[in-house]
């Protein structure tokens, strides 16, 4: 979920650790250009490490199938989010 310009999860009990929930969403909260000196690039280059950790999460089955699918939802939205911004501030 997206929020004020930070993102948070509301509950993916699939996560078979609370430690792996931090992890997630703690690579969330890095991708949030609310961080302070947070550029556009390196939100990218965060929400990208996001997805890719969502990825491995769902391929080890630390998620439930439909959690995965989710995870990959929201975090390709955001990143084409910011993409789009990223094309309209080089304008």
């Amino acid at each position: 979920m997206v929020t004020g310009g930070s993102y948070r999860l509301h509950s993916f009990t699939g996560l078979k650790s609370a430690h792996e929930r931090e992890r997630l969403l703690g690579r969330l909260d890095d991708a949030s250009l609310r961080q302070p000196r947070a550029s556009l690039i390196e939100s990218l280059k965060q929400a990208t490490k996001f997805q890719e950790h969502a990825a491995t999460l769902a391929a080890d089955g630390k998620v439930t199938p439909i959690e995965g699918k989710r995870l990959a939802t929201l975090s390709e939205t955001v990143r084409r989010c910011m993409e789009r911004v990223r094309g309209r501030r080089e304008r």
